[in-house]
């Protein structure tokens, strides 16, 4: 047998020894190592907390209501994460009571819904708020925003609402203190029976036990969910150069006057459009069949 063949399986029956025995050391060990992961995962935590700490203009430890305190949700200039400069926002949320928002386009509604979720995740996964101050009793949060259509498993964007809202209402149904976040409920179909189907699925989670959050452009839903919703909304300042300024600040109350129209002359669509819509939006606002429509923006 050649030499340097022998020297060969000696090296390689040294490493295999050398992996047995390592083996036989980490089960050995097993406890201790396991123990020094999880020290060296919190070391690493902390460090990361403190960090996302350091980089905040401020923020606060969330107050966790007990089961014996009444369960109101009080918010005071609370901030997005991602957002430079954010514009910081108050709201209070009393118990059985749901809180629409209405707004024009840019405005900052679905900004505002990202916000109060992401500071619930955070009070109840870190004990931090991006905010001054922050009451809420212990939440299921739930999500019904960026719903997309699934081409693959033939299913249209209404039909992936469907199945997003009826995970909410089984939710309601079998747990407690849920907080629904919901952009355009039922923004798939026409506006008639979004309308009327937004109308019931919302007053139906909202009377569940479960704190409802919902942002929409249609304000129908204000009369029609005012006694189980208290309305806020979002709008633009518009100055005599006809520059638009938003202020991003929720305000009590339900929208007057929209913007989509006034955001096509903006960015200089050609006056006979802007024209033609203007005279449109006036002829279905004096047409007896939309009389029922109060306020559409």
């Amino acid at each position: 047998m050649s030499i340097y063949l022998i020297i060969g399986l000696v090296i390689v029956l040294l490493l295999v020894s050398q992996f047995v025995v390592s083996i036989r050391l980490l089960e050995q060990n097993k406890k201790g190592l396991l123990e020094m992961y999880g020290i060296l995962g919190r070391a690493d935590a902390i460090i990361a907390g403190a960090s996302f700490r350091a980089s905040l203009p401020y923020y606060c430890t969330p107050n966790i209501l007990t089961a014996a305190e009444p369960p109101t949700i009080h918010i005071e200039e609370a901030i997005h994460p991602l957002i430079d400069n954010c514009v910081p926002n108050n709201i209070t949320i009393p118990n059985g009571k749901g809180i629409l928002i209405t707004g024009s386009n840019m405005s900052g509604k679905t900004s505002f819904l990202r916000t109060v979720g992401i500071n619930i995740l955070f009070a109840q996964s870190l004990s931090l708020c991006l905010a001054r101050e922050f009451t809420i009793p212990p939440l299921r949060l739930f999500s019904y925003m960026r719903i997309k259509d699934d081409v693959q498993g033939g299913k249209s964007y209404f039909i992936r609402e469907v199945e997003r809202l009826y995970e909410f209402l089984s939710e309601a149904q079998n747990n407690r203190h849920n907080f629904f976040l919901l952009d355009e409920i039922f923004k798939g179909t026409n506006t008639i029976e979004r309308v009327a189907a937004a109308t019931a699925v919302l007053s139906h989670l909202s009377s569940q036990d479960s704190y409802v959050m919902a942002a929409t452009h249609d304000v129908e839903l204000i009369r029609l969910l005012e006694d189980s919703f208290d309305a806020y909304y979002f709008s633009e300042e518009i100055s005599e150069g006809e520059a638009i300024h938003f202020s991003h600040k929720i305000k009590k109350g339900g929208l007057k006057q929209g913007n989509a129209i006034k955001l096509l002359e903006y960015f200089q669509f050609p006056r006979p459009i802007i024209d033609q819509a203007l005279d449109l939006k006036g002829k279905m606002l004096s047409d007896d069949k939309l009389a029922n429509k109060e306020n559409i923006p």
